[in-house]
């Protein structure tokens, strides 16, 4: 191998002296404190910068939320159809910071609709819903990717006020009368809520009796202010004046024979005859108040009977010629007495028909 002009080692040792002298002339006691003061202050920030920057990474993270919906417009009423318990998924994409933020939120979410001018069903997609109604989504610096189920459906309905009257519970069977002061309360709901109610015949707010010491003993009973609620919404006024008749407390007595009458066209009778089998009801337990149910154990007192009344169409139609049939009864009792709902159940008369004429 052929040898270097020059040796390594003579040209380091005729350099070395210079070197020294370099390093001690450009490090000293003033530029090594600079330098610790520009470590002090540029470390830090540059960890700053770099968490500021892991934190603006754009991420995804999927939300369970339940929403609660309602109308910007106070006239307006709105239901959340589908899903019935207003739990939706949403999907977001954001900034970590962001995200994070909305984690801590929590779960309930209070959604104004502002576009309710329209009456009936509305099917908004999920991200708009959150988007446009709610003020959490809508400052949020991300984006709602989609949400599960992807639209939301809602009802639209009006809020309107009616007057129903106010009756007793039904609870309560030992009120001869009941007067109310007034005897209507405003209620305001949904317009679809009073039709149902009206429909199923529960159009009325209730008095709260129950518990009240004056039910305890019979008699006439001086005026109260007693409260007063509604299934459909909140009444006003909130409470009315009761005037009361308490009568005795039911009593329980069985009716050792119930006769059966048949209830027939004049037209059909001569043609047809309709026999009962047999032409009376045994042991038929009744409930009442004791002063109409004195009313059946007196002799002469209170004709009481079993019912049958036809339609056309029984009479009419696939004539029952010597086939018996059954059929439950209408009591005819005195007012406040009802037979014992138990005894209901086992309750059928047998009828058949045949033709006067033997035919």
């Amino acid at each position: 191998m052929k040898e270097l002009p020059f040796r390594i080692s003579d040209r380091l040792s005729e350099a070395g002296p210079s070197l020294l002298q370099r390093l001690r002339a450009q490090v000293s006691l003033a530029n090594l404190w600079m330098a610790l003061r520009t470590l002090a202050w540029l470390a830090p920030l540059t960890i700053l910068v770099w968490f500021y920057a892991a934190r603006s990474i754009s991420t995804s993270y999927t939300m369970d939320l339940r929403l609660r919906i309602q109308s910007a417009d106070p006239n307006r009423h709105v239901t959340i159809e589908d899903p019935p318990d207003g739990r939706i998924k949403v999907e977001i994409v954001g900034p970590q910071a962001e995200v994070d933020r909305l984690k801590r939120a929590g779960t309930d979410l209070n959604v104004v609709l502002q576009a309710t001018q329209i009456l009936g069903a509305q099917n908004p997609p999920g991200p708009v819903l959150l988007r446009e109604g709610t003020d959490l989504f809508r400052r949020a610096n991300v984006r709602v990717q989609r949400t599960e189920p992807p639209q939301v459906a809602l009802y639209v309905d009006e809020l309107v006020e009616r007057q129903v009257p106010v009756r007793p519970p039904e609870s309560i069977r030992n009120l001869q009368s009941a007067v109310f002061d007034p005897p209507t309360v405003t209620v305001r709901a949904p317009a679809r809520r009073f039709a149902a109610a009206e429909a199923a015949g529960g159009l009325f707010a209730e008095a709260d009796l129950a518990g009240l010491p004056q039910l305890r003993e019979p008699g006439k009973k001086d005026p109260i202010t007693v409260p007063v609620r509604c299934a459909l919404g909140t009444p006003t006024p909130g409470s009315v004046v009761a005037t009361l008749d308490v009568r005795s407390d039911d009593v329980t007595v069985m009716l050792s024979s119930v006769p059966v009458f048949a209830s027939v066209p004049p037209s059909f009778a001569d043609e047809y005859r309709l026999t009962l089998n047999p032409p009376f009801i045994a042991n038929v337990r009744v409930i009442g108040p004791p002063e109409q149910i004195a009313l059946l154990q007196r002799e002469g007192g209170f004709p009481y009977r079993a019912q049958l009344d036809f339609l056309p169409s029984e009479l009419t139609q696939d004539l029952p010629i010597g086939r018996a049939r059954t059929k439950k009864p209408t009591f005819i009792l005195p007012e406040g007495v009802r037979v014992d709902p138990a005894e209901m159940d086992r309750i059928a008369v047998e009828w058949s028909l045949s033709r006067r004429n033997g035919g």
